[in-house]
């Protein structure tokens, strides 16, 4: 009997060469090359054999960095692959089905701070859970000469819920 951890929440992991590794297991510390078309299409059909419905919209989050890279690709430039625009723009909106996003703020791949992990996902899968209601005061401090204080607190967090329909990949932080 065969079990895959990403039945039962583990999400689906495909290293920088492009290569799909077992759910649960940990990246290799190599990040050969960015982000590219084949990438892009594979974790495409990781959400499709995942059987992620169509109508959900999908979405890649990765470095500026990558992004730029896939800039660079003929298929991405070019009117006769990609609708959009995408150099006019100077941004990828959508290409492949997915939504970019991006972000500075990704988190490098263990000791690798060359590597990060980037994330293909589809909508819901990945959902924010509040804590407790922000709790706000605004005070006047005498003994900084009646200065205005702001202070807030809240408790948030986020969850991958739905681990098939979110697929992580390694690809370089830089050049």
């Amino acid at each position: 009997t065969t079990i895959n951890n990403y039945d039962v929440g583990e999400c689906r992991l495909i290293e920088s060469d492009g290569s799909v590794e077992p759910a649960g297991s940990d990246h290799d510390a190599t990040t050969d090359t960015p982000l590219s078309i084949a990438k892009l299409l594979t974790c495409k059909q990781l959400l499709d054999d995942a059987e992620i419905d169509d109508d959900r919209q999908r979405y890649f989050l990765t470095n500026p960095y990558n992004i730029n890279q896939l800039l660079n690709l003929t298929e991405v430039k070019s009117a006769d692959y990609n609708t959009v625009k995408a150099l006019a723009q100077g941004h990828i909106d959508t290409f492949m089905g997915f939504r970019f996003l991006r972000s500075t703020r990704l988190v490098a791949d263990g000791t690798d701070t060359s590597a990060t992990l980037c994330y293909a996902f589809a909508q819901d899968a990945i959902v924010l859970a509040v804590a407790e209601e922000p709790n706000v005061s605004i005070d006047l401090r005498p003994d900084l000469l009646n200065s205005t204080q702001v202070f807030s607190t809240l408790s948030i967090g986020a969850t991958r819920v739905e681990g098939p329909a979110v697929v992580e990949i390694t690809l370089p932080t830089s050049a």
